[in-house]
């Protein structure tokens, strides 16, 4: 299932960046809990960018709630837009706490 798929990638992105502080939800509905260096609205601006609609919810979370028809395909962009977003000296933006 494609929920298992995000909840796998983004776990192993939380292991690898410690900016990733949580990762939580059940079935398609999912929070990513930040650190204190990044804004929830500049992560929420940075992948509409990229064309991703999420919530900002808070300071540090975004939620993601795709459509049920959402591919592993889908998935995986996402992950690596995220990945994106907080690889080490990328500063993008507002995303950054300043």
């Amino acid at each position: 299932m494609v929920s298992d798929y995000l909840f796998e990638q983004l776990g192993a992105l939380r292991a690898k960046y410690p900016d990733i502080v949580d990762v939580r939800g059940k079935g398609l509905l999912i929070g990513i809990e930040f650190g204190p260096a990044y804004t929830a609205a500049g992560i929420k601006q940075q992948l509409f960018n990229d064309g991703f609609l999420v919530s900002a919810i808070g300071t540090s979370t975004i939620r993601i709630a795709p459509p049920l028809i959402i591919t592993e395909r889908d998935a995986k962009s996402f992950v690596k837009a995220i990945e994106k977003i907080i690889k080490p000296n990328k500063g993008l933006f507002n995303t950054v706490r300043k």
